[in-house]
């Protein structure tokens, strides 16, 4: 009898750990119900790319300036997507070509050119000051952030 309950418990915390097994960073959306960074990350990259392309699709990579279509693109962040502070400022984001964001580092010294020649030499040393700040987000933050940047996406597909 005291036998059975062992077994009984075991099966129980084998089967707890198959489903934390399953629970991979593509089921990630929502962790408790909680809007993720993951999610948002893609939505706001999705906004970027479709910001920076013209009215026939193409974008204009920030770093080499070569033309790419904007599905063929990356959303580059100029500060490190780990300083929170810029992680989701549309200044910091732009498009850019896949090779020069995933080989090349981001190719700063062409990312910061683009930058300025884009914004101006005063924004870019904005930016560049406000990696240094804080930035925590709650969970109402990222939620509200996603519905934004939803909305903004919705606005170009009606586009």
């Amino acid at each position: 009898m005291v036998h059975e309950k062992v077994i009984q418990r075991k099966s129980i915390k084998s089967h707890d750990f198959t489903i934390k097994r399953r629970f991979n960073e593509k089921t990630k959306d929502k962790i408790n119900g909680k809007p993720s960074f993951a999610k948002l990350d893609k939505i706001f990259s999705l906004y970027i790319r479709q910001r920076d392309a013209d009215k026939d699709g193409i974008i204009h990579c920030i770093s080499c300036g070569k033309p790419y279509r904007w599905q063929d693109s990356d959303c580059g962040h100029y500060i490190g997507r780990q300083h929170k502070a810029t992680r989701y400022d549309e200044i910091n984001c732009n498009a850019q070509c896949r090779h020069e964001n995933r080989f090349e580092e981001g190719n700063k010294v062409g990312y910061r050119e683009g930058l300025i020649a884009k914004y101006g030499e005063k924004a870019v040393e904005q930016l560049e000051m406000k990696r240094f700040n804080t930035a925590k987000f709650t969970q109402f933050e990222i939620g509200l952030l996603i519905k934004i940047y939803q909305e903004k996406n919705k606005q170009f597909k009606e586009l």
